[in-house]
């Protein structure tokens, strides 16, 4: 059963509210969760399954986005003008 979660007027975000929000599987979310818990907005402790707040995974995602690369990959081969 996938049902779409309005994750824009929930709070307290699950692991599907956030792979929504970021354009992941949930699956995904929670391999790399375990593996690389620091790629990811600061997790609200206390639970026992992870949870975001809503707010700070947001603003988490403005700061990633601002210090992206642009050129990914190979550097053009430059031609020497002689």
């Amino acid at each position: 059963m996938n049902q779409i979660i309005n994750w824009k007027e929930e709070q307290i975000w699950t692991v599907k509210e956030l792979a929504q929000f970021l354009r992941k599987a949930p699956s995904t979310i929670q391999s790399e969760l375990s593996r690389h818990p620091e790629v990811f907005p600061p997790r609200i402790k206390g639970f026992k399954r992870p949870r975001w707040d809503k707010d700070i995974a947001m603003q988490w995602f403005k700061e990633q986005s601002i210090g992206a690369r642009k050129f990914v990959g190979r550097p053009r081969k430059i031609n020497p003008t002689f």
